[in-house]
């Protein structure tokens, strides 16, 4: 027989200890004799598999599941791996396996070979209490608290997703220092391995706000899998540290060469050895993403970030895509990394597919250096001028809103006539993607005048996001925009551009603006990974 958490066949059997709905089986609360297998192993919020979880959650109605596997319970001190006593999680497990008489139990502790070690049968609680006990004997060690944990998830099967490799992660926050490093070996050759854990990392980058989402979501609105998203979670918080720009942990390292103050996170220069990751893709102000960018902005505070990006900078000829020779936003960010202390970088290339097609690695500023000509090598092409220019920015994630999509419209300025038409293609089903961005453009209508206010404003008084304003205004100042997406019209207006609906209709408004209807086209598949220039 097989139970299914949202059968129509089930009973409710009362309320749990901690006030939970318990909904159970009817087939298996109205048999006879009542018993289960299973094997007995370390589980990682429930202590140990087995014995009273073949009733909850093995027999039990998703409402009943979901409210015992609540972030409440999940962020419990004592629903940690091995720990039965006290723990929410267990209690309301043994409960349910007591009401639904779970009469027997046959469990069983293998080893690595898979082969059966230990066998224990009877009460569904004391059996359970053996097995746990000879498997403490086996598996328990003490926790020696170093920089760096290296984990497994035990090999196949249990490796064979990165939502699984969750499980083998927790063993190693037990015994990593606070914002230390967990290195964790999984095959993951399925990948995410659940679509919802997923997508809850990919568009959720505060881990704050994500625990705190979880937190306030009640107990009985807990949704499938938003357990394992905050395990993950605590862990991502244990072993690293989240830089914050606002941090008051930070160390002055004197004028960058602009004359900029270079202020640092203290417990990256202050670090034995640093190293960066990361990967080089066109970056539409600074040349390049990778290398020295881990630097600044990556670790700097926000007031050598906003003098980093300032007005005048951005206006640079130089500061554009793939341009890093007599770029200032780069001289800066290279001489940062210098003076941090960034010993080593691992950067890679990825295809249309992110898939890693190329690594760089070692010296900051040389491993970068061959990574940018591989990258020129596969995605450089020459400005062919043309009435209309059509871009994209590269389909999800970088075109969920317009503030991203700016950088998609620069490759289309770099390939269309002065006063000609960009048709811009981004689905911005989030909207304009910052509240500040939107509200330049639909207080100000009057280009030369946002441009005038943004170049006297004083490098170090420049406000956050002003630079993504200047060069969508310097856009707008070079062609007209027609914008092909799901956002409002009125908002698209509001961004001083004209809505479409499909490239046909903007081809149409193209041509009738320009009162040209053999206009020529050019049309850029992927405007963020494609480097146009002469």
């Amino acid at each position: 027989m097989e139970s299914r958490t949202d059968s129509p066949d089930m009973v409710y059997m009362g309320k749990l200890p901690s006030g939970g709905d318990l909904i159970l089986n009817k087939l298996a609360v109205e048999a006879d004799l009542l018993v289960a297998e299973g094997f007995i192993e370390p589980h990682f919020f429930a202590g140990f598999s087995g014995g009273r979880k073949s009733v909850l959650p093995g027999i039990a109605a998703r409402k009943t599941v979901v409210y015992n596997h609540n972030a409440e319970f999940i962020a419990h001190p004592k629903a940690r791996t091995g720990i039965v006593e006290g723990n929410p999680i267990h209690i309301d497990m043994l409960y349910a396996a007591r009401i639904a008489r779970l009469d027997f139990i046959c469990n069983v502790v293998i080893n690595a070979a898979k082969e059966i070690i230990y066998a224990a049968a009877g009460d569904c609680d004391l059996a359970h209490r053996d097995g746990r006990e000879f498997l403490l004997s086996k598996c328990k060690a003490e926790a020696s608290l170093a920089d760096i944990a290296i984990s497994t998830n035990g090999g196949y099967p249990l490796d064979q997703n990165i939502y699984q490799a969750v499980k083998g992660m927790t063993a190693a926050e037990a015994t990593v220092k606070k914002g230390g490093v967990i290195i964790m070996l999984a095959k993951s050759n399925d990948g995410h391995g659940a679509p919802e854990f997923h997508k809850t990392f990919a568009e959720e980058k505060n881990l704050d706000r994500m625990l705190d989402t979880f937190m306030h979501t009640p107990k009985e609105s807990t949704r499938i899998d938003q357990w394992q998203s905050q395990i993950f979670a605590r862990v991502l918080q244990h072993a690293q540290v989240i830089h914050d720009c606002d941090s008051p942990d930070m160390v002055y390292m004197g004028k960058l060469p602009s004359g900029g103050d270079l202020i640092l996170n203290k417990l990256a220069v202050e670090a034995d050895l640093l190293v960066a990751e990361g990967f080089i893709e066109p970056h539409f102000f600074a040349g390049f993403s990778g290398g020295r960018k881990s630097v600044l902005p990556g670790i700097a505070a926000r007031k050598t970030v906003v003098y980093n990006h300032n007005a005048e900078f951005i206006a640079h000829p130089k500061a554009r895509t793939g341009i890093v020779e007599g770029n200032p936003i780069h001289i800066d960010m290279l001489y940062a990394a210098r003076i941090a202390r960034l010993d080593f970088i691992c950067n890679v290339v990825i295809n249309a597919a992110k898939e890693i097609i190329y690594a760089a690695a070692g010296d900051c500023d040389l491993a970068h250096r061959d990574g940018r000509e591989f990258l020129l090598s596969k995605c450089k092409a020459e400005a062919s001028l043309a009435d209309i220019a059509i871009s994209t920015n590269g389909g999800y994630p970088l075109d969920q809103n317009i503030y991203q999509a700016v950088k998609g419209m620069t490759a289309a300025e770099a390939t269309v006539k002065k006063g000609g038409v960009i048709i811009m293609l981004a689905k911005s089903n989030d909207g304009h993607g910052a509240p500040e961005f939107h509200k330049t453009f639909a207080e100000e209508k009057n280009l030369d005048r946002m441009l005038d206010t943004f170049m006297h404003t004083p490098k170090e008084s420049t406000r956050i996001d002003q630079w993504q304003s200047q060069i969508f205004a310097r856009v707008l100042q070079h062609a007209q925009v027609i914008y092909i997406s799901d956002a409002s019209d009125d908002m698209v207006r509001d961004l001083h551009m004209i809505p479409a609906h499909s490239i046909a209709e903007a081809v149409k408004k193209a041509e009738e603006i320009l009162g040209n209807p053999n206009a020529s086209i050019v049309a850029i598949p992927d405007g963020v990974s494609v480097m146009v220039g002469n």
